[in-house]
């Protein structure tokens, strides 16, 4: 049973370092749940336990991907209603995004955090930064551009597009 759950969290979540707590805490609680009361079906009760362990799982890991981008940022809202490969492409969309503002340089990079990700307004930016409302302008410009080219450069396209672009 212990195989058939991994396989299955693995499957529809993609859960990269909480797999094995998901499943040992899914057992857990159905050990508990049933000493208090008999449970109809075990399975069935196990793998939604599961289910919503790794929901839970994967909000809390886009919430340490949205503030791997500064510790004070705003945290990116957590859509329930997405579908498992939805959230597993956003988890990966956001980690591209990250590595790509990690690699502008310092100046870039905070100004892209503080505008693009915090919302603050470039007058607001500028003031803190002790720059011009056009040096802001201009690190905006530069930074968006350099990330852009990074995730155009980094961006895996799915294979069965490439399978598809390539009998045209």
């Amino acid at each position: 049973m212990r195989r058939s759950l991994r396989a299955w969290l693995n499957h529809q979540f993609k859960l990269k370092h909480n797999l094995d707590d998901v499943v040992q805490e899914s057992f857990l609680r159905v050990i508990r749940a049933a000493v208090k009361r008999p449970i109809e079906n075990p399975k069935a009760y196990l793998f939604a336990i599961a289910r919503n362990l790794a929901c839970a799982a994967l909000k809390k890991d886009a919430q340490h991907a949205s503030d791997a981008f500064d510790e004070n940022s705003k945290v990116i809202p957590f859509d329930a209603s997405m579908n498992s490969i939805d959230r597993v492409s956003l988890e990966d969309d956001l980690e591209l995004l990250r590595r790509a503002i990690q690699k502008l340089p310092k100046k870039c990079r905070r100004i892209i955090i503080m505008r693009r990700i915090k919302g603050l307004p470039s007058a607001q930016i500028a003031k803190e930064l002790g720059l011009s409302t056009n040096t802001i302008s201009h690190q905006l410009t530069i930074g968006l551009h350099k990330c852009a080219s990074y995730i155009e450069k980094h961006q895996k396209e799915p294979t069965f597009l490439m399978e598809r672009n390539d009998r045209k």
